[in-house]
């Protein structure tokens, strides 16, 4: 039998964030599933539900849901990449 996930419990503050980013329409695409992720999990849905309604695959689910749980609101945020460092910064462009 498996193991139950650890859910995210969200105070008010961390909710209305969120919730910011998913009505914010100016956000990549990828920030707002995120967003959504967490806050459906926190809610106590399964990520195997959360999957079939975001149209998602549940291991997705359950790397960001986990990486909330580790590390927050960071955790949401690209993580830093390998490969050859930008040659320009966005302040340069």
């Amino acid at each position: 039998m498996a193991r139950p996930a650890e859910h995210p419990h969200l105070d008010f503050i961390l909710l209305h964030f969120l919730v910011g980013w998913i009505r914010a329409w100016i956000l990549p695409t990828f920030r707002t599933t995120h967003a959504k992720i967490v806050i459906l999990s926190a809610m106590g849905f399964l990520d195997c539900d959360i999957a079939e309604v975001l149209i998602l695959h549940k291991n997705t689910v359950g790397k960001w849901r986990k990486r909330f749980l580790a590390f927050g609101m960071e955790g949401l945020l690209d993580a830093p990449r390998s490969g050859r460092p930008q040659k320009y910064n966005h302040d340069q462009l």
